[in-house]
């Protein structure tokens, strides 16, 4: 009987799993489909949402910041940029984010100095020697 519990728990755990894992993707299709349909504000939402049941979603983040810069709140676009940046430091999309919601508070030389880092990142990568003439 105690073997049959066990068993009985963790097939209820697996279901429990796949059940919010299927949720989480749900929130993030929906965002980012509202977020292409330009309802940002529904796309906040279900993005907030998502972020809440797990914090480690870089897509999630990006969407969320550019919502709020479409819905012209580039205060929490940055908020939302940097707390994704504890997440993910080197995501370039988090940092051009934060440098356009900084921009648009009119914080130029902060701003300039993102977008510069970010355009010496791009600049400065190699391309794989099959893409060039060599």
């Amino acid at each position: 009987m105690y073997i049959f519990q066990r068993i009985l728990l963790v097939i209820l755990f697996l279901i429990g799993s796949v059940t919010a894992l299927h949720a989480q993707q749900f929130l993030l299709q929906e965002g980012m489909q509202n977020y292409q349909q330009g309802n940002f504000e529904k796309s906040i939402d279900l993005l907030e949402q998502a972020i809440q049941r797990d914090s480690l979603q870089l897509d999630a983040y990006v969407l969320l910041g550019a919502s709020y810069l479409k819905e012209e709140v580039p205060e929490v676009a940055q908020l939302k940029a940097e707390q994704g940046l504890q997440h993910f430091p080197n995501a370039g999309s988090l940092s051009w984010i934060r440098a356009e919601a900084l921009f648009q508070q009119q914080q130029f030389t902060t701003a300039l100095s993102i977008y510069s880092k970010l355009y010496e990142e791009h600049h400065n990568k190699q391309l794989p020697a099959a893409f060039t003439n060599k």
